[in-house]
């Protein structure tokens, strides 16, 4: 009998990336025709740490890459013109010479990184692309440091499909990239961003949903911005008359607007003197300076509740919690059983973790992985034997009916949890453990 498929949606997801991406727009646009692709791996190694690969894999598929960015595969694959490796590596032209006398050419353990995406990747592993790079510490103090590369390590491997062989690349994200992932980051949409690039607005979107963010903090609900700052943070060129630039920013972020309206709701702008008494707002203009009337850009939002504030923060929190306390039964897994798992396929070992995890083997490891990632995301113990208690209720009845029933499996990197009348399908350890909670109550 062949049951319907019902993928599981949970509300809890949004893209948490890195601060340092909006607050480095103007450093990454200095790299000319590569920040597009440079800024494309930072979200979507944001998405890969929050949503793809929880087993910390670390594995960049170009065709996935490509689709989820919408990027032109064919493109990426491209040799770049004037790749940073030759000159950054003394012994580029030593490598360039023996990927061109290999039997197999690029196709071989010479390959160099000499394309459009392999550029890009090297510059984010090799060059300091930004100037001045914060995160938090344990304090949740903002240091600052100067020099700053996202990956720590990039490397390669050719991976036989058919035939035919395909490069796959694997990264090491820099810790402080990660941490920042869950400690330091503006909330945003991968869908949108694609979409707000086709009218050159991608940048706007991180610049300003970050400044909102920062602004929502403080209680504030209205940015002032002068002309230059917000046609620069728009993209748009130097127009000879006022009124000329002033329409065209006016019609650029009525763009904006429509995309993410209903994530920043009542969002608008309009032109003010900071002399009038228009209320708090942040911004470089500042009062009582002379400025052509009604020359400056105000953008205001709907002012967000406490209760709105509260909602946002919990929902940031579960999904932060959910995704760091997979990942922490995972790596105390593969720790464990580390001789096990040698050699073993990446899809072999997920397999292997479900099977450890849907069992009573090692209960107690379970539970102290638990209530160390309860105190290091929430800070403090208040509920946390509650929680522990509840979750591993839910555990213990997941085991209980995948021994009576046989009815969790593993396959084509889904879970599938298999019902009388359906069968559901989950990315994620976590989003089983939510189902099988609501069909227990």
């Amino acid at each position: 009998m062949n049951l319907p498929t019902i993928p599981y949606h949970s509300d809890d997801f949004s893209l948490r990336i890195d601060k340092n991406v909006a607050f480095n727009i103007l450093s990454f646009r200095a790299l000319g025709d590569d920040a597009k692709i440079i800024k494309a791996l930072l979200i979507y190694t944001a998405l890969n740490h929050q949503e793809e690969d929880l087993f910390g894999f670390y594995r960049l598929d170009p065709k996935k890459f490509a689709k989820s960015m919408f990027l032109q595969e064919s493109h990426l694959y491209r040799l770049h013109p004037n790749p940073y490796f030759l000159t950054h590596d003394p012994r580029a032209q030593e490598k360039l010479e023996r990927e061109r006398n290999a039997p197999k050419g690029r196709m071989s353990e010479w390959r160099t990184w000499s394309t459009y995406l392999e550029n890009a990747l090297y510059i984010l592993t090799n060059q300091s692309i930004v100037d001045d790079y914060r995160f938090k510490d344990e304090t949740k103090t903002i240091i600052t440091t100067s020099r700053f590369n996202f990956f720590d390590e990039i490397t390669f491997k050719l991976e036989k499909t058919g035939k035919t062989y395909r490069v796959i690349y694997y990264y090491k994200p820099n810790k402080k990239y990660e941490e920042n992932l869950k400690q330091y980051f503006l909330l945003g949409e991968i869908k949108k961003y694609n979409q707000l690039k086709k009218p050159n607005l991608e940048d706007a979107y991180l610049d300003l949903l970050n400044r909102i963010g920062n602004a929502n903090a403080k209680n504030i609900n209205s940015i002032l911005f002068s002309l230059d700052t917000i046609s620069s943070i728009l993209g748009l060129k130097k127009y000879s008359k006022f009124s000329d630039q002033k329409r065209a920013v006016s019609r650029k972020f009525d763009k904006l607007c429509t995309v993410i309206g209903e994530d920043v709701k009542g969002l608008q702008l309009t032109w003010v003197n900071p002399n009038d008494n228009i209320g708090d707002y942040i911004g470089m203009v500042q009062h009582g300076v002379k400025v052509k009337v009604d020359n400056v850009a105000m953008i205001t939002w709907d002012r967000l509740s406490e209760e709105q504030k509260r909602k946002k923060d919990s929902k940031n929190f579960k999904n932060i919690f959910n995704t760091e306390l997979t990942r922490a039964f995972i790596q105390a897994y593969f720790n464990k059983y580390s001789g096990k798992l040698a050699g073993l396929s990446e899809d072999r070992k997920k397999q292997l973790f479900y099977e450890w995890f849907i069992s009573d083997v090692d209960n107690d490891i379970k539970e102290v992985k638990y209530e160390n990632t309860y105190l290091d995301i929430y800070k403090n113990s208040k509920g946390m034997h509650a929680h522990s208690r509840e979750f591993f209720k839910v555990v213990e009845y997941a085991i209980k009916i995948q021994t009576k029933y046989n009815c969790i499996s593993f396959e084509n990197d889904r879970l599938i949890l298999y019902l009388k009348d359906k069968r559901v399908t989950f990315k994620h350890l976590y989003q089983l453990l939510e189902h099988i909670e609501e069909i227990r109550k």
